[in-house]
């Protein structure tokens, strides 16, 4: 049977032959896998061009606008952003997720109106005032060298797959689902930093790929 992997973007398990190879160590001759099927990067490169040329052209005239190539690319664009809202409602990753957006400062107000207003404020943390200590398990990750990594042969795919996964099944748990929208509530503590790990892993795969 072949080997399958799954898509971290639109979550469907595919064969391996569905992902572009990289190569991870010239010197021991091993390659890795991207973790985004071949399928969602075409979409991804038609959904960047697409917007590219509507943004270049959004001060057309309504005339101007009506063109077939225009309402073309418009299309794509909307029917694309409809699927990548799709994949986050399900917590799948797409293009927008991944990109490095500054952080809004959460105010004690803005965590009181949301312990309060939220049906599941019984399960929330307690307020505290005191910044939250990242645990060390978590902190080596963000401080090692990724040196480390190359020299024992650690494999992108091995930190991102079963590191990153383990790492968020402990730190980042489920703690209620949104009676709502019935997706899952997760404990947020520690959600930023697993975010920056999971950007050192993605870091050092695409160093990875660079260095073929």
């Amino acid at each position: 049977m072949s080997e399958v992997k799954r898509c971290v973007q639109c979550g469907i398990l595919k064969e391996h032959e569905a992902f572009r190879k990289y190569t991870y160590s010239r010197a021991n001759e091993t390659e890795g896998r991207y973790r985004i099927c071949k399928s969602c990067e075409a979409i991804n490169v038609t959904y960047h061009r697409a917007k590219a040329f509507v943004d270049a052209n959004s001060m057309l005239t309504i005339l101007e606008s009506n063109t077939l190539l225009y309402q073309k690319y418009c299309g794509i664009v909307q029917k694309t952003e409809q699927l990548y809202n799709t994949l986050e409602a399900r917590g799948l990753r797409t293009p927008r997720t991944v990109e490095i957006k500054p952080e809004e400062p959460v105010t004690d107000l803005d965590k009181l109106i949301a312990f309060y207003e939220s049906p599941t404020a019984a399960t929330l943390p307690i307020l505290s005032d005191k910044p939250t200590e990242i645990p060390d398990e978590l902190n080596q990750w963000l401080t090692i060298d990724t040196q480390e990594w190359k020299d024992n042969n650690i494999s992108p795919e091995y930190l991102q797959e079963t590191v990153y996964e383990s790492l968020k099944a402990k730190y980042r748990p489920q703690i209620d689902v949104d009676h709502t929208t019935f997706l899952p509530i997760y404990d947020d503590t520690f959600k930023k930093t697993l975010n920056d790990i999971l950007r050192r892993f993605d870091d050092y795969e695409e160093e990875c790929s660079l260095s073929e």
